[in-house]
């Protein structure tokens, strides 16, 4: 599945979309991430997945509870941001 970043996740990646393949909640979506790129200390928090990602899915804003991904599915991960 095509997985587009935002930011700072694209900054670290050094690409704003990515494949991912094999994976079918947002858990393990992002636990393929942080492993294969060496981001663990982005995406978690006390040994879980930090829930301050923002994961949308097809247009929706989901939380990482989803477990219900598809290969076509279209989903953009960004981490939070402050300005002003």
């Amino acid at each position: 599945m095509k997985v587009k970043l935002l930011g700072y996740l694209a900054y670290r990646v050094g690409h704003d979309t990515v494949e991912v393949y094999g994976v079918r909640s947002v858990r393990e979506l992002i636990r393929s991430l942080a492993k294969f790129y060496g981001m663990e200390e982005v995406f978690f928090k006390d040994g879980d997945v930090w829930e301050g990602v923002l994961i949308i899915v097809n247009g929706k804003l989901v939380g990482i509870d989803f477990e219900d991904l598809k290969e076509e599915d279209e989903i953009v991960l960004s981490l939070p941001t402050a300005g002003g």
